[in-house]
């Protein structure tokens, strides 16, 4: 192998690690953006209910307008982040893959279940007889199981 090949090999391996400090750094932005929101909800508070309104008009829609721009900023990133994370070919081929396993998957699954609620009917039309065997099948289960029980009891001791 070449340097440059074992180098990007490398790199792919670090592309989720990547991804995930990408993610734990929006959050943290995000958290810092809604903490500035936070407190700049508490100023304008400060300022529209203990202070006289008409003198602070101004201010109050400065501050609202920070705010609403602040959302929209929050909006953005977000958006970003799932286009960043979404918007790769080999992530959506990924995506589609599992997702016909698991149709098919459940595909068989559901076939599986028809044909045992089919037996399951069957044996349930046969009447009291099948109730009969199943009792005695299942006592009959438990005294095997007590025996051998008392099998491995005796040659333990």
């Amino acid at each position: 192998m070449t340097k440059s090949s074992i180098t990007l090999d490398d790199m792919k391996i670090n592309v989720p690690k990547r991804k995930v400090i990408l993610g734990n750094s929006v959050i943290q932005v995000v958290k810092l953006i809604l903490n500035v929101l936070d407190t700049t909800w508490l100023i304008i508070k400060e300022f529209k209910y203990k202070m006289e309104r008409e003198r602070h008009v101004h201010l109050d829609i400065y501050y609202t307008r920070i705010v609403d721009a602040l959302l929209l900023k929050v909006k953005i990133l977000h958006l970003s982040v799932l286009i960043a994370t979404y918007d790769n070919a080999p992530f959506i081929q990924a995506l589609e893959s599992l997702s016909q396993l698991l149709k098919a998957k459940s595909t068989e699954a559901e076939k599986k279940l028809e044909e045992i609620n089919q037996q399951l009917k069957e044996y349930n039309d046969t009447g009291p007889e099948f109730e009969t065997l199943k009792e005695v099948y299942k006592s009959l289960i438990h005294k095997i199981q007590a025996t051998k029980d008392d099998i491995n009891r005796i040659q333990n001791n």
